[in-house]
């Protein structure tokens, strides 16, 4: 409402509350009444205090729900006058968004049945990392997964276990203080603290030693890291649409709230209950992170790049002289040469390795395999993605741009090719576009070597990231060396 008569809505809901443009709109006394009810620290703050879980189900008066329902329904009403007035349009709804990560996360955890909801609701009544009075709240929410009301169970779910965290934070930290902190005059601790790898003052948060690596990382993957779901804040902003949710982030969810459970729990043998084997069987590994993320999209580069076995030729035999590989195999090497000093031997062994890689020939082999194995020997040692460097993250940005521009670069030659073919079989293309359509499938093999040895290089400066910056810098100055000669050679 506040985007049809302004340039810019406000980001927090206390500076929306407070404009001119839903004042006029709804009128003052729906406005201030708001405010009082879900506006800043100084008024109930209703949203924030429940939201991030401050308050137990038995703490906030019911009446407080029955009253917000009763002025959401007013503002309905006249919202529907405002579209059926004269002159009045009407009100575009923003769209909702979508989880595309959603098949990676259902990949994490098996699906759980009946039994392993009740073993959850369970182990929840044993564990001191839920308090006796946040209790009914994990019970509801087990209650509407398993009547597979999937969107209820993510609203009662993530503020309990915001609570939940927020005591371990401060036990952790040793400021018991922060646990109760929902005042006006002090801000409040909320995930972005509690996940933070630093405190408000500067000092290290001690969360990480508390709960491990493997337990940070699907915190934040699930509801900190830029390109995972953020769960919590679009589901809190009101972004989706929770008649479309599906049940893979409510098992993914509880199975983390499981293994936290287990950890904090009086009962000894807790560990042979099959839903608590079934949650502590994986070794999870972020899936958001960008380290992560540069990962698939290598992996993706090379299977991209192996599809131009497809690409069909419209002869027997083309002119392939005009690629020079006595030139660029020249380059490689003297290029190379400077950097096999630096250069680990579990992920790059021999000179030979790069020269089978960029090698030419007729028909080109597919190097897929060899690819695929190099970057395998690449990631044999997990590089730790847990609260890296600035710079360590802006150089990992720098390679997934790289790696995202080839990859366009390579479909887009592809699907170029394939365009061209049909028209050469149908007879459709001109003199001109026959001579570019020949030069192109000539070039392929110069191509397919500069991608090949992108790739290389990649992997060599993804081995060094978390230790040396400047070894790094070296492998991107020279990777642009040798393809400035490929290009030249052409």
């Amino acid at each position: 409402m506040v985007l049809y008569s302004a340039a810019q809505c406000p980001s927090l809901l206390r500076d929306l509350l407070a404009t001119e443009e839903l004042e006029m709109t709804f009128g003052p006394t729906a406005m201030y009444l708001l405010r009082c009810l879900i506006g800043p620290p100084s008024g109930l703050n209703l949203r924030n205090v429940l939201w991030h879980g401050f308050a137990a189900h038995h703490e906030v008066p019911e009446e407080y729900a029955y009253l917000l329902l009763v002025v959401a329904s007013s503002l309905g009403k006249q919202l529907t006058n405002l579209e059926s007035g004269p002159g009045k349009g009407v009100v575009i709804h923003r769209p909702y968004i979508s989880f595309p990560q959603e098949g990676l996360m259902g990949r994490v955890f098996e699906d759980l049945s009946d039994s392993d909801l009740a073993a959850a609701e369970q182990l929840f009544s044993h564990s001191y990392f839920i308090l006796p009075s946040m209790l009914p709240t994990w019970r509801a929410a087990i209650r509407a997964l398993r009547e597979k009301k999937y969107s209820h169970f993510l609203v009662l779910i993530l503020p309990a276990l915001e609570h939940a965290l927020r005591r371990l934070f401060a036990c952790a930290n040793s400021c018991p203080e922060r646990v109760l902190t929902a005042e006006s005059t002090t801000l409040y601790t909320t995930l972005d603290e509690i996940l933070s790898p630093v405190l408000s003052n500067g000092k290290s948060n001690h969360l990480n030693e508390e709960i491990g690596v493997a337990k940070m990382e699907m915190l934040l993957d699930l509801l900190v890291h830029p390109n995972g779901p953020r769960l919590r804040d679009r589901i809190s902003h009101g972004e989706v649409d929770f008649c479309g949710l599906s049940r893979t982030f409510p098992v993914h969810l509880l199975c983390i709230c499981v293994i936290f459970c287990t950890q904090y729990t009086f009962k000894e043998d807790v560990k042979q209950v099959p839903l608590v084997a079934k949650c502590l069987a994986v070794d999870y590994v972020s899936l958001f992170h960008p380290i992560s993320l540069l990962r698939r999209e290598l992996q993706q580069l090379v299977s991209y790049l192996d599809e131009w076995r497809d690409i069909p030729s419209h002869c027997e035999e083309e002119d392939f002289h005009s690629f020079n590989p006595s030139s660029f195999i020249s380059a490689v090497q003297q290029s190379l040469e400077r950097l096999l000093p630096h250069c680990r031997p579990a992920c790059l062994s021999t000179l030979e390795d790069i020269s089978q890689l960029c090698q030419p020939g007729h028909p080109t082999p597919s190097s897929a395999p060899l690819l695929e194995a190099l970057l395998a020997r690449v990631w044999e040692n997990p590089l730790p993605t847990l609260h890296m460097a600035r710079g360590d993250l802006e150089l990992t940005e720098v390679l997934r741009r790289t790696v995202r521009n080839a990859s366009a670069a390579v479909m887009q030659i592809k699907e170029t090719a394939t365009l061209r073919h049909r028209q050469w079989e149908q007879k459709q293309l001109r003199s001109r576009q026959r001579e570019n359509y020949t030069r192109l499938l000539a070039s392929l093999q110069t191509y397919r070597a500069a991608i090949n040895l992108l790739v290389v290089l990649l992997a060599v400066t993804v081995s060094y990231i978390p230790l040396d910056p400047g070894i790094c810098k070296k492998v991107i100055k020279y990777g642009s060396y040798v393809c400035g000669d490929l290009v030249a050679s052409q």
